[in-house]
């Protein structure tokens, strides 16, 4: 039976509404959640979570903002979160700028008709970062093809020796940022042998600004 939420089990600790989009990771993998408030001692989120309650948790923005927690309680889709590893910094690193999804995924930017193939390491409703680009100029524009996705307008804002962080002409939905989530993880599933054993915690790769 699981358990619900306590008040007098909270810890003393101001909690913070927040009310901000965030990522999760669970044994499922990556998936998104609605970080409805949080303190140093837990957070409280709004998300799908099979796991049971004391099973391990992260929740983060980006590689700066990362906090190692477990899951203290479950009711009516809202779970409730233990800090294992928040600190000060974590504070004053809260991330003001927007939402960072590790991707490592397969794309292609055209850019004056020729096709780039290069990877997606992370992005967001505004942008991303690409890995194995070269001779991409500052300004450029190209159309970017994710997964379901085609943005055309694509602004190159920095490079770097192998990587560019791009602006898009428009936000992307979340719910287009968590498919693109989704249909990776079910590609990687699909690959794996049926007796596989499940994969642990996977790692995010560096998080560099691209805005």
């Amino acid at each position: 039976m699981e358990e619900v939420p306590n008040q007098d089990r909270r810890q003393e600790g101001r909690y913070v509404s927040v009310l901000r989009v965030c990522c999760i990771e669970t044994s499922q993998g990556i998936d998104f959640a609605l970080l409805r408030n949080i303190s140093a001692n837990g957070a409280q989120i709004e998300a799908d979570v099979p796991d049971p309650v004391g099973s391990p948790i992260s929740y983060f923005f980006d590689d700066n903002f990362r906090v190692e927690a477990e899951i203290a309680w479950k009711k009516d889709g809202r779970v409730g979160l233990a800090n294992r590893t928040f600190s000060g910094s974590n504070a004053r690193s809260f991330p003001r700028r927007a939402l960072r999804v590790p991707l490592s995924e397969p794309a292609r930017a055209w850019i004056d008709g020729v096709k780039h193939d290069v990877r997606v390491a992370n992005i967001s409703q505004s942008g991303a970062l690409l890995l194995g680009i070269a001779n991409f100029r500052v300004g450029a524009l190209m159309t970017l093809e994710i997964g379901h996705l085609a943005l055309p307008n694509v602004t190159v804002r920095w490079v770097t020796d192998q990587s560019a962080g791009v602006k898009f002409e428009h936000p992307v939905h979340v719910r287009d940022l968590r498919r693109l989530v989704e249909d990776r993880r079910h590609r990687i599933h699909a690959a794996s042998p049926p007796d596989a054993a499940p994969d642990g915690p996977s790692s995010c790769p560096p998080t560099i600004p691209h805005d």
